[in-house]
C-alpha cells in the first residue's frame, strides 16, 4: 500500500511539473535589432525625406496578415536589414486598414499585404514589392535604390 502511494504521488508530481514549464527562449539573450519607425503624419515624413534627400521605406500591413507577422518576426529584426534601413531610409509602417493607413494604401494602390515600398520625398514610388521577403531578398530589394 505504501509503495502504491509513493508511485501515485510521483505520477501526480511529475504530471504537475509538465504543466508548469517555463517557455524556452527562441532568441539568445542578445538584444534584438529594431527598425526605427518615424512618428507623425505621412506628410511630415515626406517633407523630412525631401529635406534630407532620403528615400522612405513604407511597410503597409494588416493585423490579420500572417506574412506581415512573419516579416516583422524574421526579416525586420535581422541585424543586416535593420542596419540598412536605419542608415539609409526614413522608415514608416502603417496598417492599411486603419487610420491614415487606409488613405496611404489607397494612394499607392496596395492590393495585398505586406506591401513594401521605397518612396521619394515627392511621394513617387521608386520600387515596390508585395509579399514576404526573407532577409537576403529584402536586402537585395532595398540595396539597389540606396542614395
Amino acid at each position: 500500500m505504501k509503495k502504491q502511494l509513493i508511485v501515485m504521488l510521483a505520477f501526480v508530481t511529475f504530471g504537475m511539473m509538465s504543466f508548469n514549464r517555463t517557455p524556452t527562449a527562441t532568441v539568445d539573450d542578445e538584444p534584438v535589432a529594431v527598425v526605427n519607425f518615424e512618428k507623425g503624419t505621412w506628410q511630415n515624413t515626406l517633407d523630412k525625406a525631401k529635406k534630407e534627400d532620403k528615400l522612405i521605406f513604407l511597410e503597409v500591413y494588416a493585423e490579420w496578415c500572417g506574412y506581415c507577422k512573419k516579416l516583422k518576426r524574421t526579416t525586420l529584426v535581422d541585424a543586416g536589414v535593420v542596419n540598412l534601413l536605419n542608415s539609409n531610409y526614413l522608415n514608416v509602417e502603417v496598417d492599411g486598414e486603419k487610420g491614415e493607413g487606409i488613405e496611404i494604401a489607397k494612394k499607392y494602390n496596395v492590393k495585398s499585404y505586406p506591401a513594401l515600398l521605397l518612396i521619394d520625398g515627392d511621394g513617387k514610388v521608386v520600387k515596390a514589392e508585395f509579399g514576404y521577403l526573407n532577409p537576403k531578398s529584402f536586402q537585395n530589394f532595398a540595396a539597389v535604390t540606396q542614395k
